[in-house]
């Protein structure tokens, strides 16, 4: 029973990080998008 609390709690921090990631990637793209706009 230990070991499930554990992966449950591994996984509840994975999707954090993921949501880190995405909010990153999103965040990187908008900066690509507005350098690439400001380029032209």
């Amino acid at each position: 029973m230990q070991d499930f609390l554990y992966l449950k709690d591994y996984a509840a921090g994975n999707v954090h990080l993921i949501d880190i990631f995405v909010a990153c990637s999103r965040y990187e793209a908008d900066f690509w998008q507005l350098a690439w706009e400001q380029k032209q």
